[in-house]
């Protein structure tokens, strides 16, 4: 039961990646570290639960290309914010991180996104929406992190199954 659970939890995360590579200009929206896509397995507790690309999906040549493999224990950064977002609301167990930019915040308003600014702090081992999430005891669906010193500007969508995810970056390119 539990390696089912594992496999379909991998199944739809591959699913998920293979059709955001396809949409239409996602290029625009990949940061220069890449854009990764995770699930977490119902009460992960650790980051060998949650599923990620062992690598990232970046910009090549004006095309989304996936680079590394989907497996358990693929991310870290991204990962824990998962983890952390499950500890408040259970049922967020996927997340994405795309570009940072106020076009792309401003969108993500005008969606109705539930929606944070995270300040500007020099953060260095540890993902600022994780320590966000944790300090301020609430989880949103998006966050934008402006940036910082070494610390590329970036957006933190969070949501129940990746495909929501791909839904929601289907819907934030439409204006772009």
């Amino acid at each position: 039961m539990i390696n089912e659970v594992r496999s379909q939890v991998l199944l739809e995360l591959r699913d998920a990646i293979k059709k955001l590579i396809k949409l239409d200009r996602f290029c625009r929206l990949i940061p220069q570290v890449g854009t990764n896509l995770v699930y977490a397995i119902e009460e992960a507790s650790d980051f060998s639960d949650v599923a990620a690309i062992s690598g990232r999906i970046i910009s090549c040549i004006g095309k989304p290309v996936l680079c590394g493999y989907v497996v358990y224990g693929g991310s870290n950064f991204l990962a824990s914010v998962v983890l952390e977002a499950m500890k408040i609301s259970p049922e967020l167990r996927s997340a994405v991180n795309l570009r940072g930019n106020e076009s792309i915040a401003q969108t993500l308003r005008d969606m109705g996104m539930d929606f944070v600014v995270i300040s500007s702090t020099d953060v260095k081992d540890v993902c600022p929406v994780t320590i966000e999430i944790e300090e301020s005891g609430e989880v949103h669906r998006a966050y934008y992190h402006p940036g910082a010193f070494g610390v590329e500007a970036s957006t933190t969508i969070l949501g129940e199954i990746p495909m929501e995810i791909v839904e929601i970056v289907t819907e934030l390119l439409e204006p772009v």
